[in-house]
């Protein structure tokens, strides 16, 4: 479940529903669910996405997400396995204290088993401006760092040799060891964004995309990624 409130007072709107997770669903969307982990003891996960200035701060309850590190324990061996098929995987953070050890410890298995897998990693706010030491392992397994203007400043000096992909409204920006680039937009009016939920998924996805074909592809990506969020940015669900 998530809500969006615009710093404005524009908008709230609730983005969300619990069944969207049904195995139905994700079967229908042809989603392999085999280590989908279902909790019918704890509460569903809750966000409320907070709009200030073009960027999004997310707050957050972890409800049944604070099993993932169970989850992790009881199918860990399967789980490496199974990721080591996988081109790119695309991380996003928990927000629990024990999550980050066992992700950490997972993507390090993936990592030794198969190298050439490549990790794209969405930390968001809490892990950027809260690091551990297992937070700082999981930045520098990763390839792709992705990260609004804030979260990018939070972060400071950052371990690894990842490239950096730094999106902010004015367009998308990225720093790596292969050199910098910058892909710009026009921002998007704020009477014209309906709900910003999803805007961060979506364009990881189009980035993801390009860089699938070829990791060099970061422009393109970009592109891509850009045009999905601004999409998803003027849809109200």
């Amino acid at each position: 479940m998530s809500w969006t409130w615009s710093a404005s007072g524009r908008s709230t709107s609730t983005t969300g529903r619990t069944t969207s997770a049904e195995p139905a669903a994700l079967d229908a969307a042809g989603i392999d669910r085999r280590f989908v982990f279902r909790d019918d003891d704890h509460l569903p996960g809750t966000c409320v996405s907070v709009m200030r200035d073009g960027e999004r701060t997310l707050l957050t309850h972890a409800g049944a997400n604070t099993t993932f590190a169970d989850h992790l324990d009881g199918a860990f061996d399967e789980l490496a396995d199974y990721l080591t098929r996988a081109r790119f995987l695309h991380v996003t953070s928990f927000l629990d204290d024990r999550s980050p050890g066992r992700l950490r410890a997972l993507l390090t298995a993936v990592k030794a088993k198969r190298p050439q897998t490549l990790i794209s990693l969405d930390p968001g706010h809490v892990w950027c401006t809260n690091r551990t030491a297992d937070i700082d392992g999981i930045l520098r397994l990763a390839d792709f760092l992705l990260v609004n203007r804030r979260e990018f400043e939070a972060l400071g000096d950052l371990p690894g040799n990842a490239v950096t992909v730094v999106k902010q409204p004015s367009g998308t920006r990225w720093h790596g060891p292969g050199g910098d680039g910058f892909r710009p937009q026009k921002p998007l009016p704020t009477a014209e964004i309906g709900d910003a939920t999803g805007a961060g998924d979506v364009f990881a996805a189009g980035l993801l995309t390009e860089l699938c074909r070829d990791p060099t592809r970061l422009g393109p990506g970009c592109d891509l990624g850009m045009h999905l969020a601004r999409e998803k940015l003027r849809r109200a669900v």
